[in-house]
């Protein structure tokens, strides 16, 4: 899939989302990044909210993945769209009755 501005992009402007360079965009306010925690490396994924100030900063909406959960996630990803197309399948063919 190919990295566009809105979805999937990779920020490394300190006003997009509190100042990490590993931060990517999924939308307007939601960034994952990559962030230590007590020595262990995280995959969070968070929503973010602009300030009075102008600046955005994380919210309190969000998940702190280890990188086990991270790649477990990963292996899901096939099943997980399987899954998603099944319901979508089912969900037009109840539409056209």
């Amino acid at each position: 899939m190919p990295k566009t501005p809105s979805k999937g992009s990779k920020s490394s402007d300190s006003g997009d989302a509190g100042g990490s360079d590993d931060k990517f965009k999924l939308s307007n306010n939601r960034f994952i990044s990559i962030s230590s925690f007590r020595g262990r490396l995280k995959v969070d994924i968070r929503e973010y909210y602009v300030n009075d100030e102008g600046k955005r900063l994380p919210g309190k909406k969000g998940i702190s993945l280890s990188l086990d959960e991270w790649k477990k996630l990963k292996d899901y990803v096939d099943d997980i769209d399987g899954a998603l197309k099944k319901l979508d399948s089912d969900a037009s063919e109840s539409d056209d009755e």
